[in-house]
């Protein structure tokens, strides 16, 4: 994997474990990235210039990871979306708190698959099965 610094020259590849397999990636709001391994259900976190700085394993928190987003605080939101939750931890990995999506009901959540938060902390999540976007303030 390659990132690029602001300049835009290339930074070094960024060293992960060889049986790392990137399924998700956020930014951590210093030039540096998140990278989310569902497979191995744990969050790599590398600086500007590619360097490992911080592994989560997120195996006794997270079912099955699906996605991953931050927030403008460096906070960490994990949607697992088979047990419609999602799970939000601080930049260290500390669980904050936890989500349970509705399933019932013209709110509930059928097949969460992707999120994104915006600058003011609000949730946005794709349902694919239902095909709409929903939002959590």
């Amino acid at each position: 994997m390659l990132l690029a610094r602001r300049d835009g020259s290339v930074a070094q590849r960024a060293a992960l474990p060889d049986r790392t397999r990137p399924s998700a990636l956020a930014t951590d709001g210093a030039g540096g990235a998140w990278i989310l391994d569902a497979r191995a259900r744990t969050l790599h976190r590398v600086d500007a210039e590619g360097r490992a700085l911080t592994r989560i394993d997120l195996s006794t928190r997270v079912d099955r990871p699906g996605d991953l987003a931050t927030d403008v605080l460096g906070n960490l939101y994990v949607l697992d979306g088979r047990a419609r939750k999602l799970h939000v931890l601080d930049g260290t990995g500390i669980p904050l708190f936890r989500v349970d999506l509705p399933a019932e009901g013209e709110l509930g959540f059928e097949r969460p698959e992707s999120l994104a938060v915006d600058g003011a902390g609000g949730v946005a999540i794709y349902d694919a099965r239902k095909r709409r976007i929903s939002w959590l303030r």
